[in-house]
């Protein structure tokens, strides 16, 4: 694929995120709708939402930072340091923009009914979702061995796509809150395989004295 082609990958999240973030909340019929409904369903079936809270625990801070911070320093004691760099840097920086862009847009979170997990901060973009995305992929491609992304690259994906659907379905976040923070995920990825990329290229020069 052509570097052309691949630049729209975060041309498209960003304008994906841009629209999220305009567009999306309590003014928004579909989200309404989809946070109306799935209240409607959880009150009915109670047990619904006991899996989905379990699963939405995954992405809490409380998980996600002491993880990573074992993965680091595991890098480092195995002589990886370039790697444990690069996963301390990309899960810092995407936290950061991200209670930036909370504490900039002050959405609200959804009010339609009580809150079956804890929420602390504002709603857009979902923590949960740009988070576990984040954590989860970053640790495929810069912890793993290369040679397991073709299933540790999907499997994470599919992980960190099921915890944030599941926020919306408790009614703690907007759709359009959790679609904002996969594509502010896969922004600060696409930078982090980028300068990943730019570094083994100076590298390799450094070694062949180009």
């Amino acid at each position: 694929m052509s570097r052309r082609y691949l630049l729209l990958f975060p041309l498209v999240a960003a304008i994906v995120l841009f629209i999220a973030a305009w567009t999306g909340g309590p003014l928004n019929d579909v989200d309404l709708r989809v946070v109306a409904e799935s209240v409607k369903l959880r009150q009915a079936h109670p047990l619904l939402t006991e899996l989905p809270a379990w699963l939405s625990f995954i992405g809490n801070a409380i998980v996600l930072l002491p993880a990573t911070a074992l993965i680091v320093v595991l890098l480092l004691v195995t002589g990886r340091r370039h790697a444990a760099a690069l996963l301390f840097v990309v899960v810092a920086g995407e936290r950061l923009l991200l209670d930036g862009m909370k504490i900039l847009l002050g959405r609200e979170r959804p009010e339609i009914a009580l809150h079956p997990v804890d929420t602390h901060s504002f709603s857009f973009p979902s923590g949960h979702a740009a988070n576990t995305m984040t954590v989860l992929v970053a640790i495929a491609l810069f912890a793993l061995p290369r040679r397991h992304r073709g299933w540790s690259v999907p499997s994470a994906i599919g992980l960190a796509v099921l915890v944030g659907l599941t926020r919306p379905w408790l009614g703690v976040h907007w759709p359009s809150d959790v679609l904002g923070g996969w594509m502010l995920a896969a922004l600060v990825l696409f930078a982090a395989l980028w300068a990943d990329e730019r570094w083994k290229i100076s590298e390799r020069g450094a070694r062949t004295g180009a």
